[in-house]
């Protein structure tokens, strides 16, 4: 299955208005557009932000600065938002506000549907070495099962998997310093078991190793 498949399993997508939330350099965003949506993509990180804009000119007013926790959109302005593996990117002690925002620019029956990765599997045990997320990504499912409290109505929980493949290590490396710049020294200090790992666990194909990561999407309605 693709990384946004998951997608168009569980909703229709054109003419839906919808917020990519920690869009990244925008490959959601792009999805969403193919497949008929009229998607805004909304990121915090100034050098993702640019490449999203670069990599999509023709809508780069489409991708605003904010975060999850302050969302620039107005009220009642999205049919759909989706957070894709950004939940556990808010801090912990604001992602019941991220929620709560969520709720504030959904239109009556609009869905939102947050893409989380579990602590798991040989992906998640290739990136704790940079980027240990065990905690974060707990605490992400935490709030996940607060959201009444905000409001929602929960439609459904499903899980599916992801795979990552990466040419080697190098390349995996610069992904994770690219997503987080910081990360460059935590690099340096795993050294030769960042290779080490990267060779036990993943499954070779062509291009590279695959590294399989599970992952649930929860799907909110405001009522």
């Amino acid at each position: 299955m693709g990384e946004y498949d998951i997608l168009l399993e569980l909703t229709e997508l054109r003419g839906r208005r919808v917020a990519d939330v920690g869009c990244g350099r925008g490959e959601l965003v792009r999805f969403l557009r193919a497949h008929g949506a009229e998607p805004v993509g909304v990121e915090c990180g100034e050098g993702q932000l640019n490449a999203a804009r670069k990599a999509d000119p023709d809508h780069a007013e489409s991708y605003l600065y904010g975060v999850g926790q302050d969302l620039p959109l107005e009220d009642r302005s999205m049919d759909m938002v989706t957070f894709s593996f950004s939940l556990h990117h808010v801090p912990s002690a604001q992602m019941d506000q991220a929620l709560a925002e969520t709720y504030r620019v959904l239109v009556p029956g609009g869905e939102a549907f947050f893409m989380e990765p579990k602590a798991e599997g040989p992906s998640f045990e290739l990136d704790r070495l940079v980027d240990d997320e065990t905690e974060v990504r707990a605490q992400a499912q935490d709030a996940l099962g607060r959201a009444a409290a905000h409001g929602f109505e929960h439609v459904t929980t499903c899980d599916y998997e992801t795979e990552y493949t990466y040419r080697d290590p190098g390349a995996f490396i610069e992904m994770m310093v690219g997503v987080d710049p910081a990360r460059k020294a935590i690099v340096a200090e795993v050294g030769g078991r960042l290779e080490d790992a990267f060779n036990r666990g993943g499954v070779p194909v062509e291009g590279g190793r695959s590294f399989a990561q599970p992952n649930s999407v929860v799907v909110l309605r405001r009522p």
